[in-house]
């Protein structure tokens, strides 16, 4: 993954390659050091023009030293490049033009990064209840905002939530079982049947204070899915009657929210048609 930082020192002495020490914007986990980089790590610059203070993008390489001990090296050392003078036609506002310019930049990728590492912590989540939770508040991030959970303390043989989004209406399921089918067979045949010949679904939400209430939605003419969220692997169990059946791995789904967050032009339909067409 692409890392950001700041060139902290540089060296380079006659006869030899030059290199240097980068201080990461995001801090590596048990490491406490600056990275280090050679001059034949970077990119698109002479080591001669680099200087201190300079933003840089880079990839992380990770190496055991003598003692055992794991460091970090820079790779592919990119300067994050800003506007040159001669693009700014009034020289007195050239330092709130350029330099903002730059910052924007170089902290958006940083947000971005960071909100890539947020979503994939859904994924080491061991608590099934925990695990529930983090799957409703994933579909309402990713921009499905017609999602139900229902009462864990009601859920005795029911579905944890249902949404519509568009013309795709889904009831599902999370799991963190790796052997699911035959444990969920008997609660699967009875999602299938709520969904069945039907133009409306009763469901029963948790309320903002807690409690259970009662809706009515209207499914006809909609799409219907029955969706096992796990940690596994997206496939098709089985469709019955037009309803498939389907599980659905949670890294699939965080996938799909973080390109909606990269992607300015990624709208409903294509979430709604993408959503649709997992595991077919």
């Amino acid at each position: 993954m692409e890392q950001l930082g700041i060139v902290k020192f540089i060296r380079k002495d006659a006869g030899k390659r030059g290199f240097g020490y980068i201080a990461p914007a995001s801090a590596i986990a048990n490491y406490d050091k600056d990275v280090v980089f050679f001059e034949n790590d970077l990119r698109d610059i002479a080591f001669e023009s680099l200087s201190k203070g300079m933003e840089v993008s880079f990839l992380l390489e990770s190496r055991a030293n003598n003692n055992g001990e794991i460091d970090w090296f820079a790779r592919q050392v990119s300067v994050i490049k800003t506007e040159t003078p001669h693009q700014i036609s009034v020289p007195v506002i050239k330092k709130s033009t350029v330099e903002p310019k730059s910052l924007v930049s170089a902290t958006y990728k940083l947000f971005l990064q960071e909100l890539e590492q947020t979503f994939r912590i859904v994924e080491r989540i061991s608590n099934s209840g925990e695990f529930e939770d983090a799957v409703f508040c994933l579909l309402r991030l990713m921009g499905i905002h017609t999602v139900y959970q229902y009462p864990r303390e009601a859920q005795a043989g029911q579905a944890d939530g249902f949404f519509i989004l568009e013309n795709l209406a889904v009831m599902y399921d999370c799991t963190l079982r790796e052997s699911f089918e035959e444990y969920k067979q008997e609660q699967i045949e009875n999602y299938i049947n709520k969904l069945s010949n039907k133009s409306q679904v009763t469901i029963y939400p948790r309320r903002a204070d807690g409690g259970q209430g009662e809706k009515k939605l209207q499914i006809q003419n909609k799409s219907r899915q029955v969706w096992i969220i796990t940690r596994g692997t997206t496939r098709e169990l089985l469709d019955c009657d037009g309803i498939k059946v389907k599980e659905i791995a949670i890294r699939d789904l965080i996938d799909i929210a973080i390109a909606r967050c990269k992607d300015l032009s990624y709208d409903v339909d294509r979430l709604s048609s993408q959503l649709f067409l997992l595991g077919n």
